[in-house]
């Protein structure tokens, strides 16, 4: 069977994937959008990754990888407050340093209009 579920909804319950094989997404096509990542090498798999997206209201909306046990939705202001997990590819410290500047990097990308 198949279902539609929001990034929200996903997030918030991560079972909703158990067993399920996740076969599109869609993301919107107006706006702006920014990512950037951080990796030991650029084809290595993103120790932090940071995702923005500006709607044309001018909402802002930041997602995060490598900061939690699962990609998470992120207040913009709340980053320092962030305490991800510790593992080979950096301690919590490096990963909360890191997000705190690809985050920047995105949210002004975004803000600036200029999003890929």
């Amino acid at each position: 069977s198949t279902a539609d579920h929001s990034i929200d909804e996903l997030l918030g319950d991560p079972g909703l994937l158990e067993g399920a094989i996740m076969t599109s997404v869609t993301v919107p096509s107006t706006g702006f959008a920014a990512v950037d990542r951080t990796g030991r090498t650029p084809m290595d798999r993103a120790i932090v990754m940071a995702v923005a997206h500006r709607d044309t209201a001018g909402n802002v909306r930041l997602a995060m990888t490598g900061v939690a046990s699962q990609p998470v939705i992120v207040d913009p202001q709340g980053i320092e407050d962030l305490d991800p997990p510790s593992d080979f590819l950096g301690s919590s410290l490096y990963r909360r340093h890191v997000a705190t500047v690809l985050a920047g990097r995105v949210l002004a990308t975004v803000v600036e209009g200029e999003g890929t």
